[in-house]
């Protein structure tokens, strides 16, 4: 009897894993690979890089993403992408084109590349075949202090400071059984340190120091950017009595 409920119990966790797997994407490695070189000439000037998005232009990978793609279908996200992109020159790309650029988005998040090609008219749930993760380490440190007025500070108040560290990774490889290895379809990411401190110069006045570097990169194609950005804010307070 106990080696019924065990195996009972075995069998029913392999099906409730099986349920929550993800199904093969609908579109070919190969797809993807060329996707890659074709989003990055058509759409990552808009939609960033590692598809991250800007201003405008909405990201194309992870949470948000999926959040808004997860409940529709794998046909609506190529013929929205086939009508409109580039932006404001929509169907200027050949079908095939735009087939690997979508096939590109999915592999960005987590799909998992199949044996059919991309042909633009899967009634897929894009949630069925890709769930927008990546790898992801952040630490947030913060600490108030005061300068010592022995070298010669003579700012009164806690000085509020704050230190981020960021990094995010998608990369995606594709096993070849027959040959023994292996090759990397995409490889993307962004590391950020940022810092942040301000004090009251006074009741109504406050300081506030920002800066922040950023690297994003794309191992595939041995491209690296940096982003350097230093900002400072005083912040007055008013205050009046009601009338």
């Amino acid at each position: 009897m106990k080696k019924l409920l065990a195996t009972s119990v075995l069998a029913a966790a392999l099906v409730s894993v099986a349920a929550i797997a993800l199904e093969d994407g609908p579109f070919t490695a190969e797809q993807a690979r060329s996707g890659a070189a074709l989003y990055g000439a058509n759409c990552a000037g808009c939609h960033g890089a590692r598809l991250q998005g800007a201003g405008e232009a909405p990201p194309l990978a992870g949470i948000s993403f999926m959040a808004a793609w997860g409940n529709r279908s794998v046909d609506e996200l190529y013929n929205l992408v086939k009508a409109s992109m580039p932006y404001g020159n929509g169907n200027s790309l050949d079908v095939d084109s735009y087939r690997k650029i979508v096939a590109y988005v999915l592999l960005a998040n987590g799909a998992k590349p199949g044996n059919a090609a991309l042909a633009g008219s899967e009634a897929v749930k894009i949630g069925s075949v890709a769930d927008g993760k990546a790898e992801e380490m952040s630490v947030d440190v913060g600490r108030a202090f005061r300068f010592p007025k022995s070298l010669g500070f003579t700012v009164d108040n806690d000085i509020r400071a704050r230190i981020g560290w960021q990094q995010t990774r998608s990369s995606t490889f594709i096993n070849d059984l027959a040959r023994g290895g292996s090759s990397r379809l995409s490889d993307i990411g962004r590391s950020s340190v940022s810092m942040n401190a301000d004090t009251d110069l006074s009741e109504t006045v406050i300081f506030t120091l920002q800066g922040s570097r950023v690297i994003t990169y794309d191992n595939n194609f041995n491209r690296r950017a940096t982003q350097y950005v230093l900002s400072t804010v005083f912040q007055v307070q008013f205050f009046g009595e009601p009338k």
